[in-house]
């Protein structure tokens, strides 16, 4: 929790077990992965496992964006 700046879960239930494990002072940021995609914020990543095998390409592409919109507002324009 001290090495990292920004720690990402993927839905609440592990946004909460972060929390609750996260040391007092500590200098990373606990968000959800989609508070960083515009629109999206306070949403937890679907788990595609129990549904249809299409569930697992909307996953990868939602954490893609959310990841790609953390870099750009961190590090600036990220390269396509």
């Amino acid at each position: 929790f001290n090495r990292f700046d920004h720690i990402l879960a993927l839905d609440h239930s592990h946004f909460s077990y972060l929390k609750n494990l996260q040391p007092e002072g500590s200098r990373a940021s606990i968000s959800l992965m989609l508070d960083h995609l515009p629109g999206r914020q306070g949403e937890g990543v679907e788990d595609p496992y129990y549904g249809p095998d299409e569930g697992f390409n909307n996953t990868w592409q939602e954490v893609e964006a959310a990841c790609r919109h953390l870099a750009e507002n961190e590090l600036g324009p990220v390269l396509a």
